[in-house]
């Protein structure tokens, strides 16, 4: 039986294709719908029924109180010395941001820091005390989301006190889907947009510096990877593989990994030096290239470790069957793990 290798390729793009489409958004906590993306969708696009994502805020710690920026749903306390009548022990910023003070009447507190608030506050109360000394303390804070996309197990809305960083996030957004896009976790935070890499963190346990502390209303985004190679013949593990370097190691996939995923050439009767690579062309038509792996590994010839591409096919030929690539293709039921995408 002869296989058609235009088809066999042809199948790649259909199959891949369809595994970004089986995707499905799974409802965070809050009940917002944050939908699985590959990881290039503009913001908007990220965050499905959340209409727009709000600037960025200052984290509340004792250290910066007077930085924090105030918002709906904090509660905060007014002391106001000499004069403590105007001292306001429970103060709930509502929903519009407001609040009502006896005397003074509507104060907009949205978007203030706590110092900006003091201020505010002690301008205005000079009509009715003299040198008023104004101390606020948040006592209860508004939940401070962070929002976890793309490809974990479960995308949804974190709190940022609980979820305090890249690696925490993640891991409580159920994980990475795939552990080797760890490398490339993109944050958006207002208009910067900030890169990742906790491979080490989440896989090995090491810091290599890299895990963001997140602050409230930050994106992060595990990318999404759809992008496939099949690498058959005279491996250990023939089969479909992801187009990304193994193991948390950044940089394009080059032949050398895709073995290495594969479990390595299988030696006795590998044609090392016949390897073929396999790529459509502009044209659509398969172009078949001979690489003489042999030389890589005795020489280290880069030459003979190429930068591989999504649908590439990798064929190690086995000496003891007949050198025919379309039989090769049946012979090691490459249709067969296609279908199991």
């Amino acid at each position: 039986m002869k296989v058609n290798v235009p088809l066999l390729l042809l199948f790649l793009s259909c199959a891949a294709a369809r595994v970004g489409a089986d995707q499905t958004p799974i409802a965070p906590v809050t009940g917002a719908t944050l939908g699985n993306i590959s990881g290039t969708a503009p913001i908007s696009d990220l965050t499905g029924g959340l209409s727009a994502l709000p600037p960025s805020a200052v984290m509340y710690s004792p250290d910066n109180a007077s930085a924090y920026v105030l918002g709906p749903g904090d509660t905060i306390s007014i002391s106001v010395t000499p004069q403590d009548k105007y001292s306001l022990a429970t103060v709930s910023i509502g929903q519009d941001g407001t609040f009502m003070y006896p005397r003074l009447g509507t104060i907009n507190a949205n978007g203030q820091t706590v110092e900006q608030l003091k201020d505010e506050l002690v301008q205005k109360l000079t009509q009715f005390c003299v040198n008023p000394d104004v101390t606020i303390v948040v006592t209860a804070l508004r939940p401070q989301p962070i929002y976890v996309t793309g490809g974990v197990g479960a995308p949804r809305i974190l709190d940022v006190r609980a979820a305090n960083t890249v690696a925490k996030a993640i891991t409580l957004a159920g994980g990475a889907t795939d552990q080797n896009m760890l490398t490339h976790v993109t944050v958006f935070r207002g208009q910067q947009t900030l890169h990742a890499n906790v491979y080490p963190i989440l896989v090995n346990g090491v810091d290599n510096g890299d895990n963001i502390a997140l602050q409230p209303n930050d994106l992060v985004v595990v990318p999404v990877n759809t992008q496939k190679i099949a690498v058959v013949g005279a491996v250990d593990s023939p089969g479909l593989q992801p187009l990304i370097q193994p193991g948390g190691n950044e940089g394009p996939m080059r032949l050398s990994d895709a073995f290495a995923q594969a479990g390595g050439v299988t030696r006795e009767g590998a044609r090392i030096h016949e390897v073929r690579l396999i790529r459509a062309g502009a044209d659509g038509k398969e172009v078949t290239t001979i690489i003489d792996y042999g030389k890589y590994e005795e020489f280290g010839n880069v030459a003979d470790n190429p930068t591989l591409q999504d649908k590439d096919l990798i064929v190690v030929p086995d000496a003891r069957q007949q050198l025919n690539v379309n039989d090769l293709f049946t012979s090691w039921g490459v249709f067969n793990i296609l279908k199991g995408l």
